[in-house]
């Protein structure tokens, strides 16, 4: 890690733990590259909140510290608005007598040290697939705006505000039970997840987006709290679940990842000292950014894609990946445009219409994933080490 990534963990780690920053350490840290990291990962209030606890801010300029209030003013806000939001969206579909679920972000904030820093980008609510069009509905008629429908995610907008609506937890549940098993409620209808679920659910989901464009720091730290909110029983009922989605290997993985980085507590027996590994692992999180390389760099995604089993990117691989960026899978293409999966026969359609988005609408995204595809970088080669570590890599 660079030593600027040394400087943006070590202020994570002091959040996570509570611990007070060594202020004479910090005398020589670099601030803005601090910023433009934290904000890659969507942490930049709780940087902008260890700044601001220094008993001795001496040492920071005044431009350091206006933008340090900005930012936690900025977050705390954006906080506020959302949990008025969630309580908004409860209220609603409870009266509906709809059963709903908030996942992610909404539940695991709450858990933070200070719950206002762990900021999210949506709101995620899940209802039962027989509720869905229902659910749609009682938003609609409570001015939320549909901006996107697909087969399993409605997308609305109110206030500013993104919420996505799912019929379908894409993470696998254990045993084909139903979510609402592994959650509480006080209710009767509005539901959060149960702490061990929510831990092995997180790590599904992180383990998702490793393998199909990345994950952030942000990911990793979830982990880290709702880890340490389990006593000893929650943790073997979450690492049962593990062990039947087949997650195991990556969890300790994972949380050992936390421990070189956070300091987070994890049993004896779970701990090993890869350092290889976590070289590796820190290297394409930290390029990466909140959801890794999906929103930027696609093109080492693309790659990484390509490479399979066979190790390293060659002239072959590279003309793989492109075949993937511009005619990707069936599954895929039914996956975002619902016109193709009700009716298979119209995916060249919806093969023409993505090529023509990416000319026309996505030109410079285009452009710079090919750049990424045709450049030579190592990065998709280590994404691709560490993914068969983690016994994620695809047949």
């Amino acid at each position: 890690m660079t030593e600027c990534e040394l400087q943006f963990i070590c202020l994570i780690k002091n959040f996570l733990r509570q611990l007070n920053t060594d202020c004479e350490k910090c005398k020589n840290y670099e601030w803005k590259n601090i910023f433009e990291l934290s904000q890659k990962h969507s942490v930049s209030g709780i940087i902008a909140s260890q700044i601001l606890n220094f008993s001795d801010k001496s040492f920071l300029s005044e431009e350091i510290i206006s933008y340090s209030k900005q930012v936690l003013c900025k977050t705390v806000q954006e906080y506020e608005i959302k949990k008025k939001m969630v309580n908004d969206i409860s209220e609603i579909l409870s009266k509906s007598e709809i059963r709903h679920i908030f996942i992610k972000g909404t539940a695991i904030k709450e858990l933070y040290p200070q719950s206002e820093l762990r900021t999210s980008g949506d709101i995620d609510v899940y209802v039962k697939a027989d509720d869905f069009e229902t659910a749609e509905k009682v938003f609609e008629n409570n001015n939320f705006k549909k901006v996107l429908k697909r087969s399993d995610v409605s997308v609305f907008v109110k206030n500013s505000q993104e919420i996505e609506l799912h019929s379908k937890i894409k993470s696998k549940i254990p045993d084909d039970k139903s979510i609402f098993e592994y959650c509480e409620t006080a209710n009767g209808f509005s539901y959060f997840p149960l702490k061990y679920f929510h831990f092995a659910y997180v790590v599904s989901h992180l383990a998702k987006h490793l393998a199909q464009g990345g994950a952030g720091v942000r990911m990793f730290m979830d982990i880290d709290v709702l880890y340490g909110c389990l006593n000893d029983e929650e943790k073997k009922k979450a690492f049962e679940i593990l062990k039947k989605l087949n997650l195991y290997k990556t969890a300790t993985a994972l949380l050992n990842m936390c421990r070189v980085w956070f300091d987070t507590p994890i049993e004896d027996d779970l701990k090993n000292d890869d350092e290889k590994l976590f070289e590796k692992m820190s290297r394409i999180v930290l390029e990466g950014g909140t959801f890794g390389f999906e929103s930027g760099k696609a093109g080492k995604v693309y790659l990484q894609n390509s490479i399979g089993k066979s190790d390293r990117v060659s002239v072959f691989t590279r003309l793989k990946a492109l075949q993937k960026l511009f005619f990707p899978s069936v599954s895929y293409l039914k996956s975002i445009y619902g016109f193709c999966e009700k009716n298979p026969i119209l995916v060249p359609a919806a093969w023409f219409y993505r090529l023509f988005c990416a000319v026309f609408k996505r030109g410079n995204h285009s452009k710079n994933t090919i750049k990424e595809i045709l450049s030579q970088n190592s990065v998709p080669e280590i994404y691709n080490d560490v993914l068969c570590e983690l016994g994620l890599l695809k047949d």
